[in-house]
């Protein structure tokens, strides 16, 4: 099994007051670098040739995202799609409610969690059986103590492995 987990992307910081000190050549290279970084994440994920990739909280910066991130973000997920990498997304307390506002279809790969704590299961090429449970926010502050609907691993899985998004 060799999956990477990444979380605290924030696609789209306006990287605001930062912005104002910087020359404008560095400006926009600080504007683009969460975009920048998610696309070597991708390409890291494509050339390791991992299994699956987790991202577990805060894809995005806010609940609310640009076409154009949203477009950029499909566009790499469909480069994981294509080389059959399954991408396991949670959102955190930026982005809490990011699938739930209008936003594109997401490819077939993603596995979104949703805002109450669940499992999906995972079959590798190899025949390891994965299980991974986790949750999306449900507000800015999660204060509902989830972990006890967390279960516990099974003899039906290989491995299990627990996501909470921060």
């Amino acid at each position: 099994m060799k999956f990477i987990h990444a979380a605290d992307i924030h696609l789209g910081n306006p990287f605001i007051g930062l912005d104002q000190t910087l020359p404008n050549g560095l400006k926009k290279l600080v504007q683009q670098s969460t975009l920048t970084a998610f696309k070597d994440l991708i390409s890291s994920s494509i050339s390791e040739k991992i299994d699956f990739l987790v991202i577990s909280g805060d894809l995005y910066n806010a609940t609310q995202n640009s076409p154009q991130i949203q477009e950029s973000v499909n566009q790499q997920f469909e480069r994981l799609n294509r080389a059959d990498i399954v991408v396991f997304l949670s959102f955190g307390n930026h982005d809490f409610e990011a699938n739930k506002q209008s936003h594109l279809a997401w490819t077939k790969n993603v596995h979104v969690f949703e805002q109450s704590v669940e499992t999906k299961y995972l079959t590798l090429k190899t025949g390891e059986k994965i299980a991974l449970t986790g949750f999306s926010y449900q507000t800015q502050r999660q204060t509902k103590k989830v972990i006890n609907d967390f279960p516990v691993k099974t003899e039906t899985t290989d491995y299990h492995i627990g996501l909470y998004p921060v």
